[in-house]
């Protein structure tokens, strides 16, 4: 798998490197919520029903704790006010918190380049043609009927779940209307925590270190209410590095690759695609190639040009929320388009193997491209406020060569 001995010391090096300066600059936390929570991931309105997603997005962390930090006068004599944090708290970087039980190795989110035949797990990202695996037609992870033991090996834990019917309360009278009830699908937290990764480098440095050190301060407070259900939860700060990673998906270095080739795959849902190609993208008729098209002009805009789009395994979402009437263009309304976790791009490097727009992707997330700021007339100093799909937030975050694409390849011809 690894080609050329002094490459490989080289890149070693180099991976070692990046990884201490992130130690620096980073923070993991545990959060452990103290009740059943429910955060909206896509509201089935003809149900009426609100079912919760499994992890907790880095933007609902993040507005809580800010809410608590908003609320802190400046004279509480405590950390010199969180004056520092406040003034560059829009400067931090969280990352979506996904659960663990009995351990702080948070699961990575498996590809969809995953196949199965029978009960053997295949991964045929690395494949350029279509391939007939032991004879026998295979499932991508689309249509699988149970994932679960795919998902166990990636570290995700069973969560129970718990329905509960909930009325709506009206502002004036302060009680309950029984006319709009709604059911909630809630995640049990069981013992279970949650983890994340808190990064600091963009705040400026001659301030960083009070920076992180308030935000420490402020995580004692604990998070006072986040989801639909404004449950509480405790939060534990943890050293830089505490948190791993499952065995299974451990990640090669970029420069380790085979031919240049570079597999990157999505860990939590990314504003990705020209939102112009949406009645194209949406549209029965819309194939491979359509698709394939718009994302190789976004990701030749976001690489300039370094990284060149060989073939992908992705799913598309239309998503609503309180954020859709930031723009209606030529008097329609579109909601964001999101392409899902777990949507995998394979790329042949032009230039070099070490690629410096991997490392700062990996580092910061995939940003947004100048086609979906235009479009939804984002204004670039109200970023946060008018679109919740930004790295800051943990959307975007990418793994790069996870093992599983080299070690499950399918080792049979192309179909014929």
């Amino acid at each position: 798998m690894y080609w050329g001995c002094g490459t490989k010391v080289r890149a070693a090096w180099k991976f070692i490197m990046l990884k201490a300066q992130l130690k620096d600059n980073t923070l993991d936390m545990a959060i452990k919520p103290l009740a059943p929570f429910c955060i909206t991931g896509y509201h089935t309105a003809e149900d009426n029903l609100f079912r919760s997603v499994e992890y907790i997005p880095g933007n609902v962390i993040l507005d809580t704790l800010w809410r608590t930090l908003d609320r802190i006068p400046a004279d509480n004599g405590e950390v010199d006010g969180f004056e520092q944090l406040k003034k560059h708290f829009g400067s931090i970087r969280l990352l979506h918190a996904f659960p663990a039980k009995g351990s702080l190795v948070r699961p990575v989110t498996p590809p969809l380049s995953l196949a199965k035949v029978d009960d053997t797990l295949y991964d045929i990202a690395l494949l350029d043609d279509p391939h007939l695996v032991e004879g026998l037609e295979s499932g991508l992870g689309a249509g699988w009927k149970d994932s679960s033991d795919v998902r166990k090996m990636f570290g995700w834990p069973v969560l129970g779940r718990e329905f509960r019917v909930c009325a709506s309360i009206d502002n004036g009278s302060r009680r309950g209307q029984e006319e709009s009830p709604f059911s909630c699908e809630m995640v049990v937290p069981d013992g279970h925590c949650w983890l994340t990764r808190a990064y600091f480098h963009q705040v400026q440095e001659g301030v960083r270190k009070d920076v992180m050190r308030q935000f420490q301060g402020l995580l004692k407070v604990g998070l006072l209410g986040f989801g639909k259900t404004k449950t509480l939860a405790d939060v534990q700060a943890l050293p830089a590095g505490t948190i791993s990673v499952p065995k299974e998906a451990s990640e090669i270095p970029t420069c380790f690759c085979t031919n240049k080739e570079i597999v990157i795959t999505l860990q939590t849902p990314a504003l990705l695609l020209n939102p112009k190609a949406q009645d194209t993208v949406f549209d029965e008729g819309a194939d491979y190639r359509t698709l394939f098209s718009a994302y190789t002009k976004i990701w030749t805009e976001l690489s300039s040009g370094e990284l060149e789009l060989k073939r992908f395994f992705a799913r598309q979402i239309p998503y609503e929320g309180r954020y859709q009437d930031v723009k209606h263009v030529a008097s329609r309304h579109h909601p964001w388009i999101l392409t899902e976790a777990g949507s995998v791009f394979v790329f042949q490097v032009r230039d070099r193997c070490w690629s410096k727009k991997i490392d700062l992707w990996l580092q910061d997330g995939i940003p947004l491209s100048s086609n979906v700021i235009r479009f939804y007339g984002i204004s670039p100093t109200k970023v946060r406020e008018q679109c919740p799909f930004i790295p800051q937030n943990g959307f975007g975050e990418i793994a790069v060569n996870l093992e599983i694409h080299w070690e499950a390849l399918p080792r049979h011809g192309p179909a014929k």
